[in-house]
């Protein structure tokens, strides 16, 4: 079998090729957006899943360490969900029987 012979063949250069990001800055910045949201979702159900028992009662904490923990960890929680979960769905995932997704807190002096 013989090589194929390509002498009589013209050689073209590759055409030039022009890339654009379609959308551009705006597109890139929804992109990060997302990515963003993305992972502060992947937080929150984080958080949400290694919520231990005590961590979900810390009202009724004995010690005040305990108390103080879950009331911490539960002021995170909540600003998250107002911001990510607004409806509270992802938040009855994981809650225990007995507990209920917190409610807004009313701001002004009493």
């Amino acid at each position: 079998m013989l090589a194929p012979n390509f002498s009589d063949v013209a050689v073209r250069p590759f055409p030039k090729v022009r890339l654009s990001v379609v959308g551009g800055a705006a597109a890139k910045q929804n992109l990060l957006n997302d990515f963003e949201h993305d992972e502060q979702m992947r937080v929150y159900r984080t958080k949400l899943a290694t919520t231990t028992r005590t961590e979900w009662g810390y009202r009724m904490a004995d010690r005040s360490e305990d108390h103080i923990h879950g009331a911490r960890h539960f002021a995170t929680l909540q600003q998250m969900q107002i911001e990510l979960d607004p409806d509270g769905a992802i938040w009855r995932e994981y809650m225990p029987d007995g507990f209920d997704v917190p409610q807004p807190r009313v701001g002004g002096a009493a």
